[in-house]
């Protein structure tokens, strides 16, 4: 509900733009500069400092469990 309940379905204009619901900018801390992400078939939208702090924590973790999972697929038949 969370989740899906702060989604929005926007239309695109002639010019191939779509407009934020100010709700969703505020919400977000939109302001010039952003980050668009491709996630399937979706589109994540985020301010680029929240984006920039976000990964900062998540690469790292990411790495550590990348590095932890080496060999894991290393199988003889």
């Amino acid at each position: 509900r969370f989740v899906f309940g702060s989604a929005a379905e926007v239309e695109f204009d002639k010019q191939g733009r779509i407009l934020l619901p100010g709700a969703l900018r505020d919400y977000a801390k939109l302001s010039k500069d952003v980050v668009v992400l491709g996630t399937g078939d979706k589109i994540e939208i985020w301010s680029k400092a929240a984006y920039e702090e976000y990964a900062a924590k998540t690469v790292p973790a990411m790495e550590e469990i990348a590095e932890s999972l080496d060999g894991l697929l290393d199988i003889d038949f």
